[in-house]
């Protein structure tokens, strides 16, 4: 099992888009046979900065969603949004960051 913890640093005043751009792909990712849990928060008194948390059952699941088409369209659609991003894996064994 991996739980990946994303940072999303977008331009201000636009998390109410890149929020509304994401549901596609959060109903689409929920619905992955390996996905445990797919959620998206706003940092609270951070606007602009979104996170993503989500559970799978392993690393190849979570890599095998990013080539999904949800998650293709939901980069190209927020890339000229997003400033800044940081992505935290977290296995039983070690932390990564991407």
């Amino acid at each position: 099992m991996v739980y990946v913890v994303a940072y999303v640093k977008v331009q201000q005043g636009r998390a109410a888009d890149v929020v509304a751009v994401a549901q596609p792909l959060i109903a689409a990712a929920r619905l992955e046979k390996d996905c445990l849990s797919y959620d998206l928060y706003q940092k609270p008194g951070v606007a602009d900065t979104l996170v993503f948390v989500e559970n799978w059952r392993s690393r190849a699941s979570f890599d095998a969603h990013l080539t999904h088409r949800p998650a293709k369209a939901f980069q190209r659609a927020t890339a000229s949004l997003v400033i800044d991003g940081r992505v935290e894996l977290f296995h039983p064994e070690k932390v990564e960051v991407l």
